[in-house]
């Protein structure tokens, strides 16, 4: 996925992935143009960006103005030093498994605690809960 904020860093972002000319293609020069030839834009860059890989493109971008960073998988994060030395993965107990890997809440307040985290429910674990609690349904109802 990409994602440009405006004119300018769609101009930037173009030069870096060496399609300068782009951002001089009149349906592509001001954000209303982009968004209305959404779908030539798109199959445009998808067919560009597939001839690198993301380590070539984040190099491509760094330093250029443009805001860049990949899309990881859960994998990814899940391995990542940098989650692991900030906290923000957890292995929490689950009933399928004795250590269910999780992603915390990435803010952190220094005099508040955000660790308050369960394992992702079962299906159907809390129905009954919701119904009764939160749409008032009697055991009857339910």
């Amino acid at each position: 996925m990409l994602a440009v904020g405006n004119d300018r860093q769609f101009q930037l972002c173009v030069t870096c992935l060496g399609r300068p000319e782009l951002a001089d293609d009149p349906r592509f020069r001001r954000n209303s143009g982009r968004v209305e030839h959404r779908e030539v834009l798109a199959k445009e860059l998808s067919d560009l960006l597939s001839k690198g890989t993301t380590e070539k493109w984040l190099q491509a971008l760094k330093g250029s103005g443009v805001p860049v960073g990949p899309i990881n998988s859960i994998a990814d994060v899940l391995s990542d030093q940098y989650a692991g030395e900030r906290g923000l993965v957890q292995t929490m107990q689950h009933p399928l498994t004795d250590a269910l890997p999780t992603v915390s809440n990435p803010v952190q307040f220094s005099k508040t605690s955000v660790s308050d985290m369960s394992a992702p429910p079962l299906l159907g674990q809390h129905t009954g809960e919701v119904l009764a609690e939160w749409l008032h349904y009697s055991e009857e109802q339910i």
